[in-house]
C-alpha cells in the first residue's frame, strides 16, 4: 500500500512541473541586459490552456527546439504588477523580447506547432 501511495504522489508532482525557468525580476533583468532572446510565458496552474502550453514547451525543449531561447514561466496570479506593466490581459499569454525590446506577443497559443511558429517568427527573422 505504501508503494502505491508513493507512486501516486510521484506521478502527481511529476505531472505538475513547470516548463521553462521560474521567473524572477533579477533573472529577467539579467537576460535583458545580456540581449538574450526571451519568452515570457504567463502561466496559471488552474488554466487548461496553460497546461497545454506547458506540455508543448516541454516537447519543444526535449527536441532541442528552444536552444538559444530563455524561457521564463511567470506565475500569472502572483506577478500582478508585471502583468499590468506589460499589459498582459490574461493567463496563457506569451511575450517575446530581444534584450529589453518587446518584439511580439500572442494570446492563447497552446499547440506545439503554434508555439514553435511564434518563436521562429519572433526570433529567426530578427
Amino acid at each position: 500500500m505504501k508503494n502505491v501511495l508513493f507512486v501516486l504522489l510521484f506521478v502527481l508532482f511529476a505531472s505538475t512541473s513547470f516548463a521553462g525557468t521560474k521567473f524572477t525580476k533579477e533573472a529577467f533583468a539579467q537576460a535583458q541586459k545580456n540581449n538574450e532572446s526571451i519568452v515570457l510565458d504567463f502561466h496559471a496552474p488552474w488554466c487548461p490552456t496553460c497546461r497545454m502550453q506547458e506540455k508543448s514547451f516541454n516537447e519543444l525543449e526535449s527536441k532541442g527546439e528552444l536552444k538559444g531561447i530563455t524561457h521564463f514561466t511567470v506565475d500569472y496570479d502572483k506577478e500582478q504588477t508585471l502583468r499590468q506593466d506589460l499589459r498582459v490581459p490574461n493567463q496563457g499569454f506569451l511575450l517575446a523580447f530581444k534584450g529589453n525590446k518587446e518584439i511580439s506577443r500572442v494570446n492563447g497559443s497552446a499547440e506545439v506547432n503554434a508555439i514553435k511558429a511564434f518563436i521562429e517568427n519572433s526570433f529567426k527573422k530578427k
